[in-house]
C-alpha cells in the first residue's frame, strides 16, 4: 500500500508553502496538476515518502520547461511527471524530475506539439523503439508527451476520442488485459488521449546519451493520422 497525502486546490503561494512542509518531512510530489492563466493558477498535488526527494518546478513557461529537461536529462534524471496549464497564447508548464538508475532513454520535445506534428514524432519514436510514456492536453488543444524506451511489453495508445469512442477504447482494452495508465482531456466533451499498456515483464533497457542531433531535426513528414 503506497501512503499519499493530496492538496488542492490551492493557489500557487499557498501550494508552495504546502510543497515546503511537506518536502522538510521527505515526503515528495509524484502528480502536480494545474489550471486557469499564469498568474492566478490553481494548483493541486499527490505526495508520498521519498528518500530520494525529486527536482520540481510549477509554473514554468514553455522555454523554461525545455531548457530543464535538457539540464536534468544532463544530469541523469527522468521526466516522471508534466501537465501544462495556462492560456492558448500562454501555456505553463508543471513537472517533476526523478532517479533514473537504469539510465532509460527519455525525449520530451514535444510540449505544445500540434496533431500532424506530433503524428511525426510518434512514427520516427516507435520506429525507433520508444513509446508514449506520459501525455497532457494543452490550453490550445494540443499535446505535451514523453517518449520513453522502457521496454516494457505491449502498449496501446490512441488520441482524439469523443467521450463515446473513449468508452468503448476502454472496455475492449480491459477485456484484452490492458490498464490505463496515463489520460489527460481538453474541454467540454471534446478531445480526450489514452494510453494503455499491459503489466508485462520488462525488456532489456536502452540507455541515453546526450550528445548528438535532437530527433527533431530529422522527423518524415507528418502522416495524416496517429490512428
Amino acid at each position: 500500500m503506497i501512503h499519499t497525502k493530496h492538496h488542492g486546490p490551492l493557489r500557487e503561494s499557498a501550494f508552495q508553502k504546502v510543497f515546503d512542509d511537506l518536502r522538510d518531512q521527505k515526503w515528495g510530489p509524484y502528480i502536480i496538476s494545474a489550471t486557469g492563466p499564469k498568474d492566478s493558477a490553481i494548483f493541486a498535488g499527490v505526495f508520498t515518502p521519498m528518500s530520494d526527494l525529486p527536482f520540481t518546478r510549477f509554473n514554468l513557461s514553455g522555454k523554461e520547461f525545455s531548457d530543464l529537461n535538457a539540464q536534468q536529462q544532463e544530469k541523469g534524471r527522468l521526466l516522471l511527471w508534466a501537465d501544462a496549464f495556462g492560456t492558448p497564447s500562454e501555456p505553463r508548464y508543471a513537472a517533476i524530475w526523478g532517479s533514473n538508475p537504469l539510465r532509460q532513454a527519455w525525449n520530451c520535445d514535444a510540449i505544445d506539439e500540434n496533431a500532424a506534428d506530433l503524428q511525426a514524432h510518434f512514427e520516427a519514436l516507435r520506429d525507433a523503439g520508444c513509446r508514449p510514456a506520459h501525455v497532457a492536453v494543452t490550453p490550445a488543444g494540443r499535446f505535451l508527451e514523453v517518449y520513453a524506451d522502457s521496454g516494457i511489453g505491449p502498449w496501446l495508445f490512441r488520441v482524439g476520442m469523443s467521450p463515446d469512442v473513449y468508452q468503448e477504447a476502454f472496455d475492449k482494452a480491459e477485456k484484452d488485459d490492458l490498464l490505463p495508465i496515463c489520460v489527460s482531456a481538453s474541454g467540454a466533451r471534446k478531445r480526450s488521449r489514452r494510453l494503455l499498456e499491459t503489466p508485462s515483464s520488462p525488456s532489456k533497457i536502452r540507455t541515453f546519451t546526450n550528445t548528438g542531433e535532437s530527433i527533431s531535426s530529422a522527423l518524415p513528414a507528418p502522416a495524416s493520422a496517429i490512428l
